[in-house]
């Protein structure tokens, strides 16, 4: 951003940046629209506090991802058949942000429960039947889904401020996104306080 508006940064100068940023060994990244075909090495994975692959065309991944300073992790597959193994994440115990695109899930990783540090959890367009791993991260803040529509079952359970603006001058969920949901069947809402105004598709 430059004197308050936005500007676009050259392909020159951004692969620049993400070389000299990638030789810090600090944060390891792969050049954008670029498949990434083979799993980095594990010395290079080591010290990274980043890791940004969103374009991973590689059939499997190691047993466990070895990344003790990590704190911010996307991984994306351009192959539907790309799992992550059950104990992944059980070097990655400091990892804060973790967003995952194109994945298919049929239950998430066990590891995933070990992330007592993780605050924010975003899911792109993947595909999850079981989910119950996710109720044992205690210090998540926010919890994403985007591209979930052929979603049928929705329980939220408890949750009492639809709606209402935070401190930050940010919003809370609202009931009105969920009208995006076209095969939603079911929706269990436990809330205290119901906003007064719903959308007529619901």
């Amino acid at each position: 951003m430059v004197m308050g508006r936005l500007c676009e940064m050259h392909d020159l100068v951004r692969d620049t940046a993400v070389l000299i940023a990638s030789r810090t060994q600090q944060v390891l990244t792969s050049s954008d629209g670029v498949e990434l075909k083979e799993w980095p090495k594990e010395d290079r994975l080591k010290s990274c506090t980043r890791i940004y692959l969103p374009y991973c065309n590689i059939q499997e991944l190691p047993e466990r991802l070895d990344s003790p300073e990590l704190e911010f992790l996307m991984l994306g597959t351009t192959d539907e058949s790309l799992k992550i193994p059950d104990l992944f994440f059980e070097g990655t115990r400091k990892l804060k942000a973790l967003h995952l695109k194109y994945i298919h899930f049929k239950s998430l990783p066990r590891s995933l429960g070990s992330l007592t540090n993780l605050r924010a959890l975003c899911f792109f367009s993947c595909t999850l039947d079981d989910m119950s791993i996710i109720g044992e991260l205690k210090q998540l803040r926010i919890l994403s889904f985007q591209g979930l529509s052929q979603l049928e079952e929705l329980h939220m359970g408890s949750f009492n401020k639809w709606d209402e603006e935070v401190l930050s001058g940010e919003r809370n969920a609202s009931i009105a996104e969920l009208e995006c949901l076209s095969q939603l069947t079911a929706l269990e809402i436990n809330a205290k306080m119901f906003p007064k105004t719903c959308p007529a598709k619901i």
